[in-house]
């Protein structure tokens, strides 16, 4: 307020002062009079500065809405962060996941232990079984052989006895031929010694062609037992080869028998083994493929964040090309007109999470990327990073 000197007050042209009045007063000094009155013109500029400072304001606040909803409808760079921690979904999910595959493996690993021990006995019994065929094999074979030598051995027998009784009974024939001895004893033709002698000749060749009709006859019945064995044999053998055979006999039916068990023996451990190969092949494969998925899962932020919190980021399925392991990640100021580094882009966290959009409020699919931060963390962990700076969208 300002303060105004109110001018001393003069009598006009027909009064008349009065002398004692105007004494008195030049006798008094001159006091100044202010007044508080509001100067308009400074309130009409303060006004009118606040006035366009709201509007610069308004104005500011339209471009920035406008700047970051054209940026939000055409920009593609936008990633949220997340701290993960052991009470989020997505942890609980992936530790779900993990004890859930490692059963798995584990109840993979019992059967295929399981199995390799089956497979184990299985070839031994298969090997068995293969070495009891051969040695059935081996066993009709080698007694074939054996018969087949004592069959020629007693045609080589046989041929000399007969040899040996058709020479005594022609000796036998020709002193049959000669006077009688007893007669020429008798007539005193011969001496005692000579008629012994040829009698005892005569005696002796009796004995031997007895004998040897023995023997020839004993070699016909063993030489049609062998050749019935020979027969049984050779019907075995028919029958090991796959083909019909007859007239076994008692020795030989227990042969096929031992080597029908063990052929069959041989195709059912050859088909179990076969199997059991087949399975083991199959549960190799789920077990590498197990393992395969626990590797990426064991590096997973989200295990990690079951023991400590860790940030991520959540990247729409729409930025996602935008978005590349080893890029550098960008954290903006002032409208996204300044942006600095601050940290790089991680590898992707597998499975499908979904999350509320910044701006638009509707649900998002995406994933998650982890990040190496640099920078001020915090910062990071409270506002939207970027794949690239989007002044320019």
């Amino acid at each position: 307020m300002n303060a105004s000197i109110v001018p001393p007050v003069r009598p006009s042209l027909g009064e008349q002062p009065v002398e004692g009045a105007v004494t008195r007063a030049a006798r008094q000094p001159r006091r100044l009079r202010f007044r508080l009155l509001p100067d308009v013109k400074l309130i009409t500029w303060l006004f009118s500065l606040a006035t366009r400072a709201v509007l610069l304001a308004i104005l500011l606040g339209v471009f920035g809405f406008l700047t970051l909803f054209a940026y939000f409808l055409v920009g593609r760079t936008w990633s949220m962060p997340v701290v993960l921690s052991a009470g989020h979904e997505q942890v609980i999910k992936a530790q779900h996941d993990w004890m859930d595959t490692n059963l798995k493996l584990a109840d993979i690993e019992g059967r295929l232990h399981g199995l390799r021990r089956q497979l184990l006995e299985t070839e031994n019994s298969l090997e068995i079984a293969r070495i009891a065929v051969a040695a059935e094999v081996n066993t009709i074979r080698t007694e074939a052989k054996q018969n087949d030598l004592e069959i020629k051995s007693i045609e080589n027998t046989t041929a000399k006895a007969i040899a040996a009784r058709t020479d005594a009974a022609n000796l036998l024939l020709r002193i049959a031929r000669l006077p009688d001895p007893e007669e020429n004893f008798e007539r005193r033709l011969v001496n005692r010694a000579r008629f012994l002698t040829d009698m005892l000749a005569r005696t002796d060749l009796g004995i031997k062609v007895a004998a040897l009709d023995a023997s020839l006859a004993e070699n016909a019945t063993h030489r049609t037992a062998l050749e019935e064995r020979r027969d049984s044999l050779r019907s075995a053998q028919a029958i090991m080869q796959g083909k019909s055979g007859e007239g076994l006999s008692a020795p030989e039916l227990d042969d096929v028998k031992t080597w029908n068990q063990a052929v069959l023996s041989l195709r059912i451990g050859t088909d179990e083994v076969q199997r059991l190969r087949q399975e083991l092949e199959k549960l190799d494969a789920l077990r590498t493929e197990m393992l395969d998925s626990l590797r990426p899962l064991a590096a997973s932020p989200l295990l990690k964040a079951a023991r400590m919190p860790a940030v991520v980021i959540f990247v729409p399925y729409g930025n996602a090309t935008t978005y590349k392991p080893g890029q550098p990640l960008y954290h903006c100021r002032l409208w996204l007109a300044l942006c600095s580094s601050i940290g790089t882009i991680g590898p992707l966290v597998d499975g499908e999470t979904t999350s509320s959009h910044p701006y638009f409020h509707s649900v998002s699919r995406g994933s998650f990327y982890t990040v190496e931060l640099t920078g001020n963390t915090q910062a990071a962990e409270d506002s939207l990073l970027f794949s690239a700076p989007p002044l320019l969208f």
